[in-house]
């Protein structure tokens, strides 16, 4: 008997029209060339090992025929992939026809359209819910959970939202989602895609302490909101006495930062990365400064930052309500 090791991300968003994408010459946009790479990193750091994708492999609203082709030839080139139909991946908002249900016609060496339950081991046992609307979901849950097998380890993948975990900023997921202490009942572990936040939810698991529940997160940084989590994929270890090892690898994509006028730039910015300027100030005082954001700006350009500057309004009255009262 062997341990089964796998690779797995969710959330990878593929596509030509990304935020903050800048086109080439060659119809591609910088941001879509990132991706590619990426993947490439991902299949070089898989080897021969499995690639689950938890969901949205593409972003439904931006998928035109260059993401499709170009990422079609990247993964054929390598990768054993499995593929997890998400949301960004669905005809409607509560699942539906999936465009990742092509990989179901292709070489089913390397690829594999994940849907019901499948042995990985002698030991352990996945089983795959692809996205649908919370109650399906949550019924498609619950009918597997009823018909665990006594004799395997079981592991859950699922793409959706899942009450009280981060969604995006400040934000928590506090309506329409699945429970997390009911999900993972029954289960050793709960692998999920949707949020874009590396986070643990649920039951925890009374040896290793652990919630037995995780959102894996994104293998790269989208946005702004996304600045200061680290992105990358995740190597996991399914041992036969059903232990569970996972191991974060950073995949070091162009990360965003947020720096305040005259602010110095991040140590660990690199070359390739986005630095925003934001100026939180009047329109007069804006007026007065933003020559000189504009040349921060140049100048973080210049050594090879993707930079500009953003002006966010604060009124008059505002200010004015923040003045020290013992002054008046």
């Amino acid at each position: 008997m062997a341990d089964y090791v796998f690779f797995a991300t969710g959330d990878v968003h593929l596509s030509n029209e990304l935020p903050h994408a800048k086109p080439l010459s060659n119809g591609l946009t910088d941001r879509f060339v990132q991706q590619m790479d990426m993947m490439n990193r991902i299949i070089e750091i898989a080897g021969d090992k499995e690639i689950y994708i938890v969901g949205d492999l593409y972003d439904k609203a931006k998928l035109d025929p260059i993401t499709l082709v170009e990422s079609l030839r990247i993964m054929q080139s390598g990768g054993r992939w499995r593929i997890l139909p998400g949301n960004h991946d669905a005809n409607s908002l509560t699942g539906g026809r999936f465009n990742v249900e092509m990989f179901a016609h292709l070489n089913s060496e390397r690829f594999q359209l994940l849907d019901g339950s499948f042995d990985v081991s002698e030991t352990w046992r996945m089983h795959a819910v692809p996205f649908a609307s919370i109650e399906d979901n949550a019924s498609a849950i619950a009918k597997i959970q009823a018909e665990l097998p006594k004799n395997r380890h079981n592991i859950l993948l699922l793409h959706q939202a899942i009450l009280g975990c981060k969604v995006d900023g400040a934000f928590l997921c506090d309506s329409h989602g699945l429970k997390a202490s009911e999900i993972t009942k029954g289960f050793d572990r709960v692998i999920a895609g949707h949020f874009h936040s590396h986070q643990m939810f649920g039951r925890t698991d009374r040896e290793s302490g652990d919630q037995r529940g995780m959102y894996m997160g994104a293998p790269m940084q989208h946005r702004y909101s996304d600045e200061s989590e680290d992105r990358g994929i995740w190597k996991f270890t399914l041992r036969d006495d059903g232990t569970f090892d996972k191991e974060f690898i950073n995949l070091h994509m162009p990360q965003f930062w947020t720096i305040a006028p005259n602010g110095k730039r991040p140590e660990k910015a690199r070359a390739g990365d986005y630095i925003r300027v934001s100026a939180r100030m009047t329109d007069a005082e804006w007026s007065s400064a933003s020559v000189n954001v504009h040349d921060t700006v140049a100048d973080l350009a210049k050594d090879g930052f993707v930079a500009s500057a953003k002006h966010v309004p604060e009124y008059q009255h505002d200010a004015r309500m923040t003045i020290d009262a013992s002054l008046l």
